[in-house]
């Protein structure tokens, strides 16, 4: 290694223009190259594909179409007002390409026309009286009274003649409507609800707008045609949506709609990692320099700090992007990671050649010496950081295993960026001459105090190991994943109010059933769980296909079917009034109790109808017109529904409403549905994920989804982690064996790490600062990040009692090297620290951990380290 370090040194003194001009052109083309990295904000390729929890999920993906829903969340003012915004958003998005036949904003006859008929046969006969127009069934009922002539009686297209009882109460139905219709209502509505058979209102109001179950908010539901869940490619629906919403919500002042869902998530996260990448990479650097120019006192040995580390960092993002195209949520921090990290290799070299110069070393000599008597140390250091970090790979998350990939090639880059460029830029800058630095300012103080005091810091530390140790017990596993969305975003805020709420919670967990007569049974299955709390199911929108209702939908096949051209035509307002005084001069001669009570309120009716036709004409007219055409684009929708089914004897995909069909039916036509099954309880709490998990899975094996997770990717962080950090110490062990060649100075360089490990987790367990899907990853990390000082402390006292007949310097340990120590760690816990700035909260969470993580290792690297030296006699 000494051999091989030399020969570094002398290319670079002898050729340290050429390679400073080849650093600059690498790190403007890796630059440009890394800098364009696209960000995977997609939670879906946080697990490998082969897991087989993932693969269930994936097969689901594959027949059901990731679910992309996106949603409204309408809050303030009044309900009517609310009902005013939802009506305005569906106008405003109806012509929005991706949304076209794919919003649910309200539960009425327009979006449920399929369902009508099949919920109530009988009504058939009031629907269609319109097909020849209001003026021709006025007429047509009239002429049932004997005042018109027999073949008006007739039903149009040759169906059977209604009785003259099954008339009148279609009449006054149809007539009851119209009239509200005439009247500003929705007579619409009223002519074609479903009655005692429609499905459960659960999460919709009396005018069957969607609300939260309290019934303080409405939803709208769009489940857009996206091409697939990245952010790139849905961004331009979310951008559009935001964009109409924003005119729309304009004009009514006091009410908001917040936009979420995955796709409005995805693209909201991307923006956040892209900020934070910028943020903390920029505070990460200035910090650092900050720092380092405190410690140095000199611009230029800062900048020479920074300079390799520069380019190794650049040259990393450019292989990142080579290897996978991409980052993700967890790599994207890398870069951060590995300024913390590589800054390093060039804190420790300037140190020991700021130590030469400072003994009087000509600047060739301590260029030389500084690389061959630390180099090995930085190699060490290096091997077992990444080693920590490769560790990562053994879990079944693929995030975190490119980030070990990533930050280990990292590694390895800026360590060879800095043994290669250093000397020169050292050679350069000083022109020959040596740089002076001063030493680390309160150092010198150390090796003193701990002379008098080892003892005591020995058994303090060992105190606060065992309460460590004690306190890391009451740590808790955080597995709210939703903590990581900044809660100051209209995303967020809609998740959050909507998370809880039983109607419309997207806690939820899917399984496909083969039919809809097994998502019947299998729904029944699931509702029976204690664990469950609804089932959401296309089955619950259809009622069941008794004999009689059989009987009735397959009379109504036998049929002929409507004309669709019959429901376009105007009304004629001159006709209309002169049908109603036909039909109201009709219903004067009818025998006393003719048609029971039917024909006792359609007077009222027609009088009112009449007086409207006489007073406004053309308006009522108008509303005539539109009422039918509306109720003609619902009945033939309807009937062609009804008479499938009735035709076919049984129900499948096809008969549900559009927007039922596009969220629960498989895209590949086989027929089958997907369920939703809503936790009972609060699905964060570990035991109440593992209850709903293993008890539907006991019905549903294949179930999959966010409920689902929960439980899964708890079992698997915990293990995979836990795994990883027992490997990363013993595989950290085994190199330092291997590098040092005895057992006592791979123990001893492992004391940082292990102590630091305690005191770590102590402290969160005492400040309530749980480990989370994000900050897990200290586990093994730390034992990396913690070695590396515990690392260059054992390599300088070995050199130090090379030196010494056997025992080494404090002085040399601590005043030395343990400034580096201290340096580096410091502009770590910068790196580290500055990720607490990021917006997107798994970044956050990353950030805090490692930085204590750091801070407690280093505390136990110049302190305890030391100490354990004075007291096993390796150092005086």
């Amino acid at each position: 290694m000494t051999r091989t370090l030399s020969a570094i040194v002398r290319v670079a003194l002898d050729r340290p223009r050429p390679l400073l001009v080849l650093a600059a052109v690498l790190l403007a083309v890796c630059g440009v190259v890394g800098a364009g990295t696209p960000v995977d904000s997609s939670r879906n390729t946080m697990v490998a594909a082969d897991h087989p929890h993932q693969a269930k999920q994936m097969r689901y993906f594959e027949r059901f179409g990731i679910p992309q829903s996106m949603f409204f969340v309408i809050e303030g003012g009044d309900a009517a007002g609310r009902q005013q915004v939802v009506d305005a958003l569906s106008a405003g998005l109806a012509d929005e390409p991706a949304l076209q036949g794919r919003i649910l904003a309200r539960v009425d006859a327009d979006t449920m026309a399929e369902l009508v008929l099949l919920h109530a046969p009988e009504r058939a006969e009031a629907l269609r009286m319109l097909e020849p127009g209001l003026e021709g069934a006025l007429q047509s009922a009239a002429g049932a009274f004997g005042t018109q002539p027999a073949s008006a009686n007739a039903s149009p297209r040759g169906r059977p003649p209604p009785s003259g009882t099954e008339k009148l109460a279609a009449l006054r139905q149809l007539l009851t409507a119209v009239l509200d219709e005439v009247e500003g209502g929705d007579g619409l509505a009223a002519l074609t609800a479903n009655g005692e058979e429609a499905p459960s209102r659960r999460g919709v109001d009396m005018q069957g707008y969607l609300v939260t179950e309290d019934g303080a908010a409405h939803l709208m539901v769009m489940t857009p045609e996206l091409p697939s869940d990245q952010a790139e490619a849905v961004k331009p629906t979310v951008d559009a949506v935001r964009a109409i919403r924003d005119r729309v919500m304009a004009e009514h002042p006091g009410v908001t709609a917040s936009l979420s869902g995955p796709p409005v998530l995805v693209v909201d996260e991307q923006k956040q990692i892209e900020r934070g990448i910028a943020t903390t990479s920029g505070v990460t650097g200035v910090g650092i320099l900050v720092l380092l120019l405190l410690a140095f006192r000199s611009l230029r040995y800062a900048l020479l700090t920074l300079a390799p580390v520069a380019v190794g960092v650049a040259i990393t993002m450019a292989v990142a992007r080579a290897i996978y195209g991409e980052l993700n949520m967890v790599t994207s921090s890398a870069s951060s990671v590995l300024l913390a990290l590589g800054i390093d290799f060039g804190v420790y070299l300037l140190t020991r050649y700021g130590e030469f110069v400072r003994g009087g070393a000509e600047a060739r000599v301590a260029i030389q010496r500084s690389v061959t008597r630390a180099g090995m140390g930085l190699f060490i250091g290096a091997i077992t950081t990444a080693a920590a970090f490769l560790t990562t790979t053994t879990t079944e998350f693929t995030a975190y295993a490119r980030l070990g990939v990533v930050v280990t090639v990292g590694l390895v880059l800026t360590m060879a960026a800095t043994l290669l460029w250093m000397p020169a830029l050292l050679w350069v800058a000083g022109r020959g001459r040596a740089l002076r630095a001063p030493e680390l300012a309160g150092i010198g103080a150390l090796p003193r105090l701990l002379s008098r005091g080892h003892r005591v810091v020995l058994a303090a530390a060992a105190v606060l190991f065992v309460v460590g140790l004690v306190q890391a017990r009451g740590l808790a596993f955080n597995t709210r994943f939703y903590d990581f969305i900044p809660d100051e975003g209209e995303s967020a805020a809609a998740l959050l109010a909507i998370e809880r709420d039983p109607a419309a919670t997207p806690l939820v967990a899917q399984v496909g059933a083969a039919s809809l007569a097994e998502a019947r049974t299998l729904s029944a299955s699931l509702r029976a769980l204690p664990e469950v709390s609804d089932v959401r199911t296309p089955t619950d929108l259809l009622p069941p296909l008794t004999a009689a209702r059989q009987q009735a939908l397959a009379k109504l096949a036998a049929q002929p079917p409507p004309d669709p051209g019959a429901w376009e035509a105007e009304t004629d307002p001159r006709v209309l009034r002169a049908a109603l005084a036909g039909l109201k001069q009709g219903l004067t001669r009818l025998p006393p109790g003719a048609a029971g009570t039917v024909a006792a309120t359609l007077p009222d009716v027609v009088e009112k109808l009449e007086r409207r036709a006489r007073d406004a004409p053309d308006e009522t007219a108008a509303a005539v017109t539109r009422f039918r055409q509306r109720l003609g684009a619902v009945y033939l929708r309807a009937w062609d529904a009804a008479a499938k089914v009735g035709a076919r004897g049984h129900y499948v995909t096809d008969d549900l409403p559009a927007a039922f069909r596009r969220r629960y039916a498989a895209q590949d036509g086989s027929g089958a549905v997907s369920l939703d099954i809503v936790p009972e309880g609060e699905i964060w709490d570990p035991a109440v994920a593992r209850g709903f998990a293993e008890a539907v899975s006991t019905v549903a094996p294949t179930a999959t989804g966010l409920a689902m997770h929960v439980d899964a990717h708890l079992r698997m962080i915990l293990d995979g982690f836990t795994r990883a950090a027992l490997g990363a110490a013993g595989l950290v062990f085994v190199l330092l064996l291997v590098a040092f060649r005895r057992v006592g100075d791979a123990l001893l360089a492992m004391v940082p790490p292990v102590i630091g490990f305690s005191w770590m987790l102590g402290t969160m367990g005492t400040v309530g600062f749980d480990l989370d899907a994000a900050n897990i990853i200290i586990l093994p990390l730390i034992m990396g990040l913690g070695v590396d000082a515990g690392v260059h402390l054992v390599h300088r006292m070995r050199q130090s009692a090379a030196e010494r007949d056997g025992v080494a310097s404090l002085d040399d340990v601590v005043r030395g090297t343990g400034a580096a120590v201290f340096l580096a760690s410091c502009t770590t816990a910068i790196g580290f620290a500055s990720l607490t700035l990021a917006e997107y909260g798994a970044m956050t969470s990353l950030g805090a951990a490692m930085t204590l993580g750091v801070s407690t290792s280093a505390l136990a690297s110049l302190v305890v380290l030391p100490s354990l030296m004075l007291v096993l006699g390796r150092a005086r």
